[in-house]
C-alpha cells in the first residue's frame, strides 16, 4: 500500500487531531493527553512558555509569521538547555514532556524548512523526556477496593487528582511514541518497524465522561455508575464489543481510528449510536 493510501486510510483523523493541540490547549486548556484540571493549581514554567508559544501561533499570519515562528523557536531552544527534571515529583517532568510535544506539533507540521530541521534535531530529547517520565507513571489501574465515598469526601478528592496527574502521565508517554512514529512515516523514514517503545506504555482509562468530570462527585458518580475500559497494549476487543460512542474521547478516536482504519472506525461510531468526528 502507498504511503498517501496509508496516511488517508489509517492516519488523517489522528494527525487532524494532533494538529489542534496548540488551539485546544489555548482554549480549553487541555489536549487528548493532557488533562483539562491538570494545571489548575498553576503551571510549570516551561508549560507556562509553551502555553504562551501556542497563543502566539493562534495569532500567527502571512505578514507576522516569521517573527513568531523565531519567538517559538527561542521558547524551545530555552527549554532544551535545562536537562528533564529529576526531581520525585511528577509534575515538572510531565509538563516539560507536554512542552516538548507541543513545539514539535508546531514545528513539525507547520513550520518552515529552519524549524522542521530544528524539530528533528530535538526529536532525541523528546524521546529522552518521555523515557525520564516513564520513572513516574503507574499502570497499576486497578480500581478501590470500595466505592468512591460521597462522604466523607477527602479520598475521593485525593483519588482523582491522583487520577488526573496519572492518566495524563500514561496518556502523555504512549502519545509521544505514536506521535513520532506517525511523523517518521509522514516524512518516509525507511526501515521503519516497531521499536518495542509503545509496548512500554502498558494501560490507559477509556472513559470520555471520566475524563470530562468536573469535580470528584461527578467523578465519583461516573465511577460507579458507567462502564469504563482500560486498554493494555493497545488492545481495544473489550471496548469493540462493549463500548458506546459516547464513552469514547478524543484519545480514544485518534487510536481507533488508526487501528481499525478511518473509514472502518466511522462505521463502528455509527452502529453505536455516534460519530467518529462528533464527540
Amino acid at each position: 500500500m502507498h504511503i498517501d493510501e496509508v496516511i488517508a486510510r489509517r492516519l488523517q483523523f489522528a494527525i487532524d487531531e494532533i494538529k489542534k493541540a496548540p488551539s485546544s490547549m489555548i482554549l480549553e486548556t487541555q489536549t487528548p493527553w493532557c488533562h483539562p484540571l491538570l494545571y489548575r493549581d498553576g503551571m510549570p514554567k516551561s508549560m507556562q512558555d509553551a502555553h504562551a508559544s501556542c497563543a502566539l501561533y493562534l495569532a500567527k499570519n502571512a505578514v507576522n509569521a516569521p517573527i513568531i515562528m523565531q519567538a517559538i523557536e527561542t521558547n524551545a531552544s530555552s527549554l532544551l538547555l535545562s536537562p528533564p527534571p529529576s526531581t520525585a515529583d511528577l509534575l515538572p517532568i510531565l509538563a516539560y514532556t507536554q512542552s516538548l510535544i507541543l513545539y514539535q506539533i508546531i514545528r513539525l507540521f507547520d513550520g518552515g524548512i529552519s524549524a522542521r530541521s530544528s524539530a528533528e534535531r530535538t526529536i532525541p530529547a523528546l524521546e529522552h523526556s518521555a523515557m525520564c517520565l516513564l520513572a513516574h507513571v503507574r499502570f497499576d489501574l486497578e480500581p478501590p477496593s470500595t466505592e468512591l465515598p460521597l462522604y466523607p469526601l477527602a479520598p475521593t478528592i485525593s483519588f482523582w487528582h491522583d487520577w488526573i496527574v496519572q492518566e495524563s502521565a500514561r496518556r502523555t508517554l504512549l502519545f509521544c511514541f505514536f506521535f513520532l512514529q506517525v511523523y517518521r512515516l509522514l516524512v518516509g523514514q525507511k526501515g521503519l518497524e516497531c521499536d518495542g517503545r509503545l509496548g512500554l506504555c502498558h494501560s490507559w482509562t477509556l472513559s470520555r465522561y471520566l475524563w470530562t468530570a468536573g469535580t470528584a462527585v461527578q467523578f465519583a458518580g461516573v465511577w460507579k455508575e458507567r462502564n469504563h475500559f482500560v486498554v493494555t497494549d493497545a488492545q481495544f476487543g473489550e471496548v469493540l464489543k462493549e463500548a458506546q460512542a459516547g464513552d469514547v474521547d478524543w484519545f480514544g478516536r485518534m487510536f481507533m481510528s488508526t487501528l481499525l482504519g478511518v473509514e472502518e472506525a466511522e462505521g463502528w461510531f455509527m452502529s453505536r449510536g455516534g460519530e467518529l468526528r462528533v464527540l
